[in-house]
């Protein structure tokens, strides 16, 4: 795992809030705020070595935890939101075979519930009718193929939130995230000797580095909390 240390001020424009126009969704995604805080931080383990649905709930908890921790002044009900769901089956093809789901998760928007098929382990050109839940695979099949198919589904903020909202969850996802990190990186210092800790490829450079995006990340919170609410206010709930 790594970080990109210290954000840059050109970085934090490009993701904070030059443009307030109030671009709203019917609904709001959680994998819109996943992906932008994914743009934020490298993280290999997490992008890499976690199943999908693990992945989306662990995003999932550092986004509720840093929403209701540092971003109490959203003009929006964050209650109102659903789970991340994933299904995942596999079956052997038999000449005539339906592939279809029986069911999905209720979602605001059907399509954002991300739909996936895969024969004998490559992904197949498929479409997927959301109405009768059945997969249209383009590609040629033979009988004892094997057919993985699922769906994969982040969760969704009931109300429209607009852009300046989905960058400060965004932002408050951060300090979840090195928060975990930090308190597993303490107990790593635990487990090793002082003289390795200290090493110049140690957990104790990857501590500095996550200490500074941290303190970045609540810098930037707390001034883009002070634009988006238009008011002062105490920042005791920050510390």
């Amino acid at each position: 795992m790594a970080t990109k240390g210290i954000i840059s001020e050109e970085k934090w424009k490009t993701l904070t809030f030059l443009n307030k126009e109030e671009v709203a969704w019917l609904s709001t995604p959680k994998s819109y705020i996943f992906n932008e805080f994914l743009t934020l931080i490298e993280d290999r383990k997490l992008c890499q070595d976690f199943s999908d649905s693990t992945r989306n709930t662990l995003l999932n908890s550092y986004l509720i935890k840093g929403a209701s921790i540092n971003f109490k002044k959203c003009r929006k009900d964050l209650s109102l939101d659903t789970d991340p769901d994933y299904f995942v089956d596999t079956v052997t093809y038999t000449t005539g075979d339906t592939i279809s789901l029986s069911s999905i998760p209720t979602a605001y928007d059907n399509e954002v519930v991300e739909t996936f098929c895969k024969i004998n382990g490559d992904n197949a050109d498929f479409t997927f009718d959301y109405n009768t839940l059945e997969f249209t695979i383009n590609d040629s099949l033979t009988n004892g193929d094997e057919i993985n198919y699922g769906y994969i589904y982040s969760g969704e903020f009931e109300e429209d939130l607009i852009e300046e909202e989905i960058s400060i969850l965004a932002l408050t996802m951060i300090l979840s995230w090195t928060s975990y990190n930090l308190y597993v990186t303490d107990k790593l210092r635990d487990t090793i000797l002082s003289k390795d800790f200290s090493q110049p490829h140690s957990p104790a450079n990857l501590v500095k580095e996550l200490r500074l995006l941290r303190e970045d990340a609540l810098r930037e919170i707390r001034r883009a909390v002070v634009g988006y609410t238009k008011d002062s206010i105490d920042f005791d709930g920050y510390k």
